[in-house]
């Protein structure tokens, strides 16, 4: 609640600041779709205009390019920012679940700004939200090549799985595996992928790891609910169950 009374209070301030809106819509997500997208709808529109005045900046500078107010659009640091709103731009897209502008602006922010590697991996998952998984393998093999990452190789493992590329799958799967550290985040992606390879005794134990590396995520115990109801283990199902409402219960009251 803090968190939006201050994001509101900017937009205030400034209500075409298309970064508050983004994280106003994150913030919303959690308890209203409506008011998410709403948010993000709003970020798009923002992130347009701004990426509009810089086109209106280049114009204007090839005109007279000694005065003061007018941006040097080919600069480093102004390239640097066209990037960096076209990134935002394609984030919100994926958010409003509109994959095929998405995928466009994270590939012309990686185009601009040649840095900007992570549009290559997001690029794919808008690919593969749309099911053209050729793009999708296409552009998350270059990210591999550039960051050699345990969740690029979990993903392209999905890719080659929807291609039927089924041998080049559990590769990928594999690569995710041995690339992981000792985290909550790398148990979380052993986990996957040992679920994709159909070890459910591996995909329990390390799920269960996570858990215990980071014992305030929710998401990775009601996955480990969701395993047990799929294995009939209502047992335990409802012992995971019991945990969150524990610790719900014990938020309110320290709320």
């Amino acid at each position: 609640k803090e968190k939006i009374k201050c994001l509101e209070h900017v937009l205030l301030i400034d209500p075409d600041d298309g970064d508050v809106w983004f994280d106003l819509g994150d913030i919303h997500y959690e308890n209203s779709n409506d008011k998410a997208n709403y948010c993000w709808k709003i970020a798009t529109k923002c992130y347009t205009k701004r990426l509009e005045r810089f086109k209106e900046d280049a114009i204007k500078y090839r005109k007279n390019s000694n005065h003061l107010l007018f941006m040097d659009v080919s600069s480093a640091n102004v390239l640097d920012e066209i990037s960096s709103k076209m990134f935002s731009l394609a984030s919100a897209y994926y958010n409003l679940d509109k994959y095929s502008l998405s995928a466009q602006y994270y590939l012309k922010s990686c185009e601009i700004n040649s840095k900007s590697i992570d549009s290559l991996y997001y690029a794919s998952r808008a690919f593969y939200e749309l099911e053209q998984f050729d793009d999708a393998i296409k552009y998350v093999k270059q990210y591999i090549e550039k960051t050699d990452g345990y969740k690029s190789h979990y993903h392209l493992g999905l890719c080659y799985w929807k291609s039927n590329q089924i041998f080049l799958a559990q590769e990928s799967f594999w690569e995710c595996i041995e690339k992981t550290h000792n985290d909550a985040t790398s148990h979380y992606y052993k986990s996957l992928s040992f679920h994709a390879l159909g070890s459910k005794k591996h995909e329990e134990l390390f799920l269960k790891k996570a858990i215990r590396a980071d014992a305030n995520n929710i998401e990775y115990k009601y996955d480990l609910i969701k395993f047990y109801e799929e294995n009939n283990d209502s047992k335990n199902a409802q012992k995971y169950y019991n945990k969150i409402h524990k610790s719900k219960k014990g938020s309110k009251n320290r709320e």
